[in-house]
């Protein structure tokens, strides 16, 4: 088994905001925060990228610069503090945690958004998860695919890898469905943007990883753990207009629409099928809820499956209260408001493992 190590980059890193143009209107905002974006990759969240277009940062008191950094020093410039936060991998995320590193995970982005399929000549026996027992199963290495696929078939049908159930891992969705091409492997996990692809070179699909288990969670958002404890008036309005984003996410499709097409690059239907159309994005949906729930899932499976060491508990680097806290507060400005409301609701559904929810957050506002 393959394990992550700990990678943090010593090199000095070149990070360069744009202080922007003498016709620009001066920014009244008090607060402010450097955030991480990957700058290799053209990735959209609905929700952050609607808050940086419409200028809502602005409107909440909050400056936000957005540095754009490739993947592989995004993450370890939040742990050494050469930016605020970021907003991206969970795996990483986590295992900077792990390793004792100097980071705070205090919200959500995205989750879903993955299928499950079988190679034909299994496909209708593998329906049920409960078949699985002795077959080869294949996805991303260090996914939530992986981690959920796991966990689920020890949980509930008590099976063990590579006794009951095999594994095999690859860097790549392309590279999953190229090498099991030839009826070597069972059931595989990709991406939604990967499942024509799967289907086209002969396999069947069964349904969203998102059947198995509902805390299915992937990208997190991460802050330097001192900056975050000394500085939580700017993530707290960091926090409140991403959730007032989400309302727009939610309630407003054509708008959300309209701003990202020109940004993005892509087509309406694209943004439509990739954003809203659950069944081509695999169940895909965001939020900026943390789901403490959904990722002590996946850090207790990365520590059985021996991906990480560690004797750090999750809630040691995870925290709830400040996003409750915005929550809060922004249900307070709304308070006949159903989306923030269910907002709520999912919060005290999803983070309830975390130690002494129940005496610090209740149903009733």
């Amino acid at each position: 088994m393959k394990k992550i190590t700990k990678t943090i980059t010593l090199a000095f890193l070149a990070l360069t905001v744009a202080a922007g143009t003498g016709c620009k209107k001066k920014s009244t905002a008090k607060l402010s925060l450097n955030v991480g974006k990957r700058s290799d990759s053209n990735s959209i969240d609905p929700i952050i990228d609607t808050a940086r277009l419409e200028n809502l940062f602005e409107k909440n008191g909050l400056e936000v610069h957005f540095t754009g950094l490739p993947k592989s020093s995004l993450l370890n410039s939040v742990a050494v503090g050469k930016i605020d936060s970021s907003y991206l991998s969970i795996l990483y995320n986590l295992n900077l945690g792990a390793q004792g590193e100097d980071v705070i995970l205090f919200a959500g982005t995205m989750s879903g958004g993955q299928g499950v399929l079988a190679y034909k000549g299994v496909a209708d026996e593998v329906k049920n998860p409960k078949n699985w027992k002795g077959k080869t199963i294949a996805g991303q290495i260090g996914g939530t695919g992986e981690m959920v696929i796991k966990a689920v078939l020890n949980r509930d049908y008590g099976y063990v890898l590579d006794k009951d159930f095999k594994y095999k891992s690859f860097e790549t969705d392309a590279e999953t469905i190229a090498a099991c091409s030839k009826g070597n492997t069972d059931v595989i996990i990709v991406s939604n943007n990967f499942v024509d692809s799967a289907i086209k070179q002969g396999y069947v699909y069964l349904f969203p990883l998102t059947d198995l288990e509902d805390d299915f969670v992937c990208c997190r958002q991460m802050a330097n753990g001192t900056k975050f404890k000394n500085n939580r008036d700017a993530y707290l309005a960091w926090l409140k207009t991403v959730i007032e984003a989400y309302k727009i996410y939610k309630t407003e499709e054509k708008k959300t629409i309209d701003v990202l097409e020109k940004d993005s690059g892509q087509t309406r239907e694209w943004l439509h099928n990739f954003i809203y159309d659950l069944d081509k994005n695999q169940r895909r949906f965001y939020s900026p809820d943390p789901n403490y729930n959904g990722v002590k899932l996946y850090y207790d499976t990365m520590i059985k499956l021996g991906y990480i060491e560690t004797n750090r508990e999750l809630p040691e680097f995870f925290d709830i209260s400040l996003y409750a806290q915005a929550l809060k507060e922004v249900i307070k400005e709304n308070p006949n408001d159903p989306v923030y409301k269910d907002l709520w609701d999912y919060f005290l559904a999803h983070n309830n493992q975390y130690p002494d929810f129940e005496k610090k957050y209740s149903a009733k506002l």
